[in-house]
This record gives C-alpha cells, structure tokens and sequence, in this order.
C-alpha cells in the first residue's frame, strides 16, 4: 500500500494571504508522518547554465531510489520515498546565487502495528590493521533504505577526515584512516535497533634501523659518535658494547631527536674498543670501534717576547691534540694561576698570560707536556713617561670656563704648565689639578688675552694645545637650497653688518641606467645606450681611453635622458671598452663583435691510449679565427697549462693532453662559433694481476669468515660474487678495499652461505671455497596451553638448545609484535609472550617458530561475566500511551530475556525489543490496565526488576474493581 504523497510546502501559484510564502528565502515548518512521502517544491529562475542543487543541513543530496528530483521550467520539486526520523532537517533547493529552505520534521508513527523487519544479511568482520594504515568495516542491510548508524565502543561517530562512510544500494562501508593505538576497540553498525559488531585491533608498526651503526677508528682520549636512524620516531633504543646494555655516564651521553639517535663516547681509551650495537624492538645493528694511540705533537711553539713595564703578554703553545696535561716555568720555577698569572686551556692551544709586569719578571719561560717541550726568553723594558690622552685645541667664548685636560701613562708625576713658554701658576683665574694619571688646566673666565699655545711638561714628554677666544656667534642656515635661492645675504647687528654672497650649484649629473655589454655582427650596426639625470647634460664618448667624433662611422645622439653613441659597419677591430664621461660621472660597457660562420672542415678523431701516455687531438676550420676557440673534456673547459697544450696554426687547432689517466675517458669537444666537432678519449687502465689468491674459509653457522686477497697496482674497484651473482655491500656482506688488499666479510653465517666466492679486479682474479658447518636447534621445554579471563592476560614461554636463536611469535597465522597488546622477551634461552587484555576472539592457536624449529599451544579465553550497569527504574503511565524500559549492560553482546510477573515475554505487536551497543529495552504498545505489574530483565544469573503501574483514562480500573486513588490500578 503506497502512503499518498504529502502537501507540497509550496505550490506555483501561492495565495497572496500566506505570509510564509511571501518569503521566498525560508518556508514555514513541514510536519509529515513517518513512513509517508515529502515533496518538496522550489520556484526559482535556473538560468540555461546553472546547476540545480538540492542540499540536506548543507550537505548535498544525490539521487537514489528514496531521493528523486525534476525541474520544470521555473519550478524544480525533490522527492524523499518512505519518510524516517532521520529525514527530519533543513532542506535548501540552490540556483546559481539563489536559494530556498525548507524545514521539515518527520513524527513517528509510535502507534504502528506492523514494525518492518531490519536484519544484517552480511555482517561485520574484526579487522587487525598496523599503525598508520586504514581499517575499513562492512555490512549489508535489509531493506536497502534503512540507515546506519556507526559506533566504536558505544560512542556513535561522525564523518570526518578520519571516518569515511558510505554506502552503495544495500552496502555500508566505514573507513578508519591513519590508524593510532588509541583506535582500538569494538566496531558496531546499528540499523533501526539492529547491530552488528566486530572488534578492532590496532598493531604498532615495526621499528626498523633506516640509517644502521658504520665502523669508525678513534685516536685515544678523542671523542667519537655513533648515530643510527629509524624509520619513526621511537623514544628509547637499547645501546651496548660487546652485548653489555651502555648507560649515560660522564664521558658517556645519549641523545635522541625523533628519529635519530646518537651515542656520543668522550675521553676515548683503550678499554672503549670493542662491538657497539643499538637496539630497537624490532630491529638491531652493530659496529666495530677501533681505537688508536695518540702521539702528541709541537704545532707551534714559543717566541721570545719583550713588553714594557706594566704592560701584559700572552704567550702560547699549540698540540696536536686537546685534553693534554702541561706546566709552565719561569728560570725554571713553576708557574701558579694569580692575579697577575693566568693559565688557560682552549682544545690543542695552551696560554699562559701574565700582566702588570715589571722589570724582574723578565725571565726564561718554558712549557713542557708529555715528552713535548719549548721555551722562549721573557723581556721586560721599563716604561717612559708619555702622554696617552694629549690635550685637544679649543675654541671658546669669551667669559666661557675653559677646561685643558691631558691623560699620562702612569701616576705620581709632576709637571708643569706652560702658556707661550712662560710657566703659570694658581692664581684667581687659573686652576690645576691632578687625579689618578688624569692632569687638567682650568680658566675660570677666559678673555681674549688668554689666546695662545699651552703646554703641558712631563720632564721628558709634553704635549701643546692651542686657545682661541671669540665673540658670540649667529647662523643662517638653508635647508633644502635650491638654484633660485642664489643672491647677496646681509646680516645686521646694531651698528654693525656684514654681507655675503649665496651661490647655488647644480646638482652633478648621475647615471640612472649604466651601459649594457653588446655583441653586434660583423659589418652590421651596434648601437650602445645609457640614460642620465639631467636632459641637459653633456656627454664624451670614448673608445678605450680615446675621445671619438662624430662622422660616417660614429654617430652620437642625444635624446631627452637618454645618450646613444651608433657605430655603423662594425669590424672585429671594433671590439673594445666603450665609456660615456658625463663629466662627474662616467659609465663603461663592453662592445663584441661576432665573426662571420665558421665552418669546421675536418673534425676530431677518436684516439685511444693507456695511461699516462699523452694524446693529441687536431681539426681544421673554414678561416683562421680571430676568438680563441673552446677545449672541453666532458663539461670542463680546458686551459692551457703543465699538461695541457693548446695552439693555432693557421686553420688547424691542435690540442695535446701530455699525461692521460683512466678518468680522463670521454667525449672531447671543440667549439669555435656556432660550429662543434667531438670525438671519444678512451684511457685504459693498466693491467691489474693478483699477487695473492684467496684461501678456502670454514666457519660454523651464526659465525663469521673473512676472504681476502692482493693486487697489483692497487685496483680502483673491485667485485665480489658467490657463484655467478655479484655481491652489494648489506648486513650479510661488509667490503673493504684498502691499498692493494681487498676483502670481505660474511656475517652471521647461514648454510645458504656455503659455496665458491669469486674477487674480481679488471681482468684478474680469485676463487676460493667457503663451508658453513650448520648446528641444530632443538626445544629443551615446550608450550604449554593456557587459559585466561577475557580482559585479562596470558602468558606462553618455551626454552630452545641455543641462545642466539631468532624467533616469531603469531596466533591464529597473524604475526606478533612488541606493543601495547603484547610484550615479546628473550633472556638466555628462554623465549616469553605476554597476551594483554585478551579478547574471545583471541582464542585459538600460538606459534613460535624459527629457521630451525616450531612450537605451538593452545589459548583458551572466557567470556567475562556480565553485568548490569544501570538498573530499571519503576514507572507509572496512563492508559493507551506506549512504556519504554531501559537498562544497561557491560556487553554490547549479552542477551537479555524480559519476563512480567514471571512469564517470559516475546516479539509481538504488544512488544518490541531494544538491543543496542550496551542498552536494552523493552517498549509496550497501547498500554492497558492489565498491563501493570512486576517487569524483570534477566542477564544469565543476574537481574534487574521495576515495577509498572497504568492510571485509568476515566479514573476507574478494571471491569468490577475500583482504584485506590484516581483511577490508579496497582499490583
């Protein structure tokens, strides 16, 4: 039966007295009944290119089998099949720049007696996923229009980045995206009242090393880092030294930055050498340290230094290495840190600085320190007196205080004042006085016979100043002059004037755009342009340092700012620096002449030779070249020099390489003008032959061989393969070429190690037979099965014959790792896993298994027992309403049985049941008096009860029976 469709909110042709639909922006409130048909329609004018757009709180709707739209003209309708409470929203019809809302709100039909029927015909799955990645959730409904709703751990989720939904007919998908540990948990999709559940597990992402831990050769008492990156960032790493764990200490320090790691070993010795290895949870390297005896070393030693008396002097000694305990003597008595006396040591430099010296600290100086030693002889001269601050000429006013201040070397020395050689003395109008070092001459009031030249004697230094007296004076200034400011200024003070005259000079011309270099063609026009301040400027032109004139081959024009100089049927000769002199200023350019086309007319030649004998290359060209032509070897140009030759003869260019090597190997370019001619250098090297073969190597599994082997010269580069299969430096093989020796490391030694290895350098090399003798693996002590409590843990460990076994831990086929759900340790032999917070789903089989052995046990979870959350409340409602009861439990997937009175109650029209996430419901339909009475839940041994009373529509009760109090019937 098709419901008929609801009362459009808006018609064509609106009755003028309807004040909702004089508002064409908004309409008023739509109430449709559930299950019934909204029809929505929108008059607005769609221009022939705008889009119709029907949205739903913002969000745009597509058409399906429940939404369907049509435009008519002007007119344009929306459609919305079998209304739902969640159809209620605001809806907006959009075209181009103009809109219309409709709001709408969906009642539930409570009274409905025939409840449709929602199921999962495909429900959820669990899902483990990695750290980082994307879990995506499935299910398919029935009927294909019922809506889903998602949950994680009872908290409904909205789409976001994070939480992608969508739906596709009957299918439903949830997307989880960038996946974190916190993720983790149960996964339910609810449609109208019906769920499906799955749990979701999160495993963190393996640590691995990135960058891996390099061998490094430190000198002792040096310092030395060893860093490795990972491929995330991880907090802590296991750092170790011969498989002993490594702690900060005070010449041990660890350092962590997101990724990168760096252990830092300082004040290097002997005892430090050995296997540092670093160690994440999942992943691990290691290096070898080798360290070095120091030998100390005089860079720079002392210098006989002579400073006068109260002076000071730095004197220092540099070493080859910092950390290097020495002393310092003076006539052979060691020197102590003092006021006078420092010592300081900065890295490989050592500094002995002494101050306020006097004559008797002269002396022999001498550093020793570790077998190194120096001296140098110390000179101290005593101090003359001097000036160090001389006294400044002064101009003053007249009745001013003048103030003469001079500055000696040191205190406690007389002098003497001196004005045009006569000595002063103190009087009213002159002072003296004498501070510190600090001398100074005062004139109280001075007057114009205090001119002249003072002096002040130090018995051996003096120093002269000269005083001018003058009269007030009175300024004029001009601010900003400009030209017509020019003229005669006249200064006027009671009886007395003077008069000057103002002249205003322009400004000199400056250059606003300089000369440009330019390249013109042979026997064409160039022309070369520069602009200036001022259009009436003049200008020279000059070539080199040559003044030109204008005629047939020059010609000079001025325009506005702009100066041009045009020189007409250029000549190579022509080529040159070209300068325009403004006069204040002047701008310079280079002037090029290109040549008419070249042509090459016999080229290079291929020439093959073995190092070091010399090459020659030769071509020919169309005309002798005025330019030198471009020598290249590869990309780089070559110069005439030691071992390069080049020269012209005419029309032939050679070129000689006087001692070749192998990397000299290329292509061989000249290049004269727009023409190029190549040919191939071939170097070859000079034979290699091996001077000693490898030797046979056996070792035991998990070991480790070395091959080495010699030639002769010392090869470039070598190759190493097993069998025919060429070999890469990895943590399987380390490779090392040093002078004539070439070797190679197989580590951790496995059977597939076995077999002939091959060195190979140019056209020599060497076999030789390597055997892995295997071991065998067995299990001392077995898995045992195990049970725990859901939520709970769960341990497994089992014993192996060999400690340095490697191996993996899965259940149920899905491989573990170190995270928050599990804990993976290793001590001796003995290999443990810790299941935390296990679920049923868990329950299945462990297996631990390496490259030798498997073992495996069996992992029984329980169900946690269930329990009630909140209990049901007793309630009291009136006759033909509908009753809800509510409880809730701690799992989303206990079943509940409802009983009233004792009597397990069933779907009916009278009751429907409520299951979702962790509440349970019961609801009864058009509620009666006989309704009333004693309602219980029960959750396997557990139960909650309310009691339900019903009030009489017309305060009586039953049939034959009175309420106790207005139309109450009680049970």
């Amino acid at each position: 039966m098709t419901n008929p469709p609801a009362p459009s909110l808006c018609t064509p042709e609106p009755e003028p007295e309807s004040p909702a639909l004089e508002r064409p922006d908004r309409r008023g409130l739509l109430v449709v009944k559930e299950h019934e048909d909204i029809v929505l329609t929108a008059t607005l004018a769609a221009p022939s290119v705008a889009a119709v757009t029907w949205l739903k709180d913002g969000v745009e709707i597509r058409r399906s089998k429940r939404h369907q739209t049509a435009s008519l003209g002007d007119t344009h309708t929306l459609t919305v099949r079998g209304a739902q409470t969640l159809d209620s929203a605001v809806y907006s019809c959009c075209v181009g720049a103009e809109a219309q809302d409709f709001p709408v709100q969906v009642e539930a039909d409570l009274l409905s007696t025939v409840p449709r029927e929602v199921k999962f015909t495909s429900g959820l799955s669990a899902m483990v996923a990695e750290e980082g990645q994307e879990a995506t959730f499935q299910c398919v409904v029935t009927p294909s229009d019922a809506a889903v709703l998602w949950f994680r751990d009872g908290t409904q989720l909205q789409p976001s980045e994070k939480f992608r939904m969508s739906q596709s007919g009957a299918s439903h998908s949830l997307t989880i995206s960038g996946l974190v540990l916190e993720d983790a948990g149960q996964i339910t999709a609810e449609a109208e009242g019906v769920t499906s559940s799955a749990a979701l597990r999160v495993r963190e992402a393996p640590v691995l090393f990135k960058k891996k831990l390099e061998p490094q050769t430190v000198e002792e008492w040096g310092s030395v880092t060893l860093a490795v990156e990972l491929t995330r960032p991880w907090p802590d790493v296991k750092w170790t030294r011969n498989a002993m764990a490594i702690s900060p200490s005070e010449n041990v320090a660890i350092y962590t930055e997101g990724a990168s790691h760096r252990l830092v070993l300082r004040s290097v010795g002997f005892a430090d050498r050995g296997f540092y290895g670093c160690e994440t949870p999942d992943d691990k390297t290691q290096a070898k340290l080798t360290v070095t005896m120091r030998q100390v070393q005089l860079l720079r030693g002392l210098q006989v230094v002579e400073v006068q008396e109260q002076g000071s002097t730095t004197m220092e000694v540099e070493l080859s290495h910092a950390n290097v305990e020495g002393s310092w003597t003076r006539d052979g008595l060691r020197l102590q840190p003092g006021p006078t006396c420092q010592l300081a040591v900065q890295g490989p430099i050592h500094t002995l600085t002494l101050s306020e010296l006097r004559p008797q600290d002269g002396g022999l100086i001498a550093f020793k320190a570790e077998g190194v030693h120096t001296s140098a002889r110390l000179v101290v001269t005593e101090l003359p007196v001097r000036f160090s601050r001389p006294l400044q000429d002064m101009v003053a006013t007249e009745k001013d205080k003048v103030t003469l201040e001079c500055e000696l070397s040191r205190p406690n020395v007389d002098v003497r004042w001196l004005k045009d050689g006569v000595e002063l003395q103190v009087g009213k109008t002159v002072g003296m006085a004498a501070k510190g070092t600090c001398r100074t001459l005062i004139i109280y009031q001075c007057a114009f016979g205090d001119q002249g030249v003072y002096v002040c004697d130090a018995h051996g230094a003096q120093t002269s100043a000269s005083l001018k007296v003058q009269g007030r004076t009175y300024t004029l200034i001009y601010r900003r002059v400009l030209v017509e400011e020019a003229g005669e200024i006249r200064f006027v003070a009671e009886n007395a004037e003077s008069r000057a005259q103002l002249r205003v000079r322009e400004l000199p011309v400056s250059i606003l755009r300089p000369l440009r270099d330019k390249i013109a063609m042979e026997k064409h026009r160039g022309v070369l342009e520069c602009q200036v301040s001022r259009a009436s400027a003049q200008v020279r032109w000059f070539k080199g340092g040559v003044e030109l004139r204008t005629g047939p081959k020059y010609e000079m024009v001025s325009d506005g700012l702009y100066r041009k100089l045009v020189i007409s049927d250029v000549q190579p000769e022509d080529e040159d620096t070209y300068t325009c002199d403004a006069g204040d200023v002047k701008t310079s350019a280079q002037f090029f002449v290109e040549e008419q086309s070249i042509t090459i007319v016999r080229g290079l030649q291929d020439v093959t030779v073995m190092e070091p004998a010399p090459a020659w290359f030769e071509c020919e060209t169309s005309i002798p070249s005025v330019r030198p032509p471009k020598w290249l070897l590869g990309k780089t140009p070559l110069q005439a020099g030691k071992d390069v030759g080049v020269e012209q003869e005419g029309t032939v260019h050679r070129l000689t390489l006087r001692r070749t090597c192998s990397t000299m190997t290329g292509p061989v370019h000249f290049t004269i003008g727009k023409s190029r001619t190549t040919a191939q250098l071939v170097v070859s090297d000079i034979p290699v032959v091996l001077t000693r073969p490898l030797e046979p190597k056996a070792g035991r599994e998990l070991q480790s061989v070395v091959l080495s082997c010699d030639f002769k010269p010392p090869p470039k580069a070598v190759q190493w393969y097993k069998e025919d299969t060429p070999l890469a430096p990895s943590d399987k093989f380390r490779m090392r070429l040093e002078g004539h020796m070439a070797e190679l490391r197989v580590l951790r030694l496995t059977p597939a190690d076995a077999g002939i290895y091959r060195c190979q350098a140019g056209g020599a090399q060497s076999c030789a037979q390597v055997t892995v003798e295997a071991r065998e693996v067995t299990v001392t002590r077995p898995l045992q099965d195990a049970e725990a409590t859901e939520e709970g843990r769960a341990c497994f460990s089992c014993e192996l014959s060999h400690e340095d076994e490697e191996v993996e831990w899965s259940l149920n086929g899905t491989p573990l790792y170190n995270d928050s759900f599990h804990e993976i340790t290793h001590e001796g032999h003995r290999h443990t896993l810790v299941l935390k917070r296990v679920r049923r789903g868990d329950a299945g089989t462990v297996r631990v298994s390496s490259p030798k052995v498997t073992a495996s046990a069996r992992l029984e979870v329980r169900a946690k027992p269930a329990v009630f959350l909140k209990a049901l409340d007793d309630v009291s409602a009136e006759e033909q309403s509908t009753l809800t009861l509510q409880c809730e439990v701690s799992d989303p997937q206990a079943g509940v049985v409802w009983r009233k009175d004792g009597v397990e109650l069933g779907p009916s029209d009278k009751y429907n049941f409520l299951h979702t996430a962790g509440t349970r419901g019961l609801v009864v339909h058009d509620l009666s008096l006989d309704d009333a009475g004693l309602y219980t839940c029960h959750l396997g041994t557990e139960e909650t009860c309310a009691h339900v009373s019903v009030h009489g529509a017309w305060g009586r009760g039953r049939e034959g029976e009175w309420p106790d109090t207005e139309g109450v019937a009680t049970y």
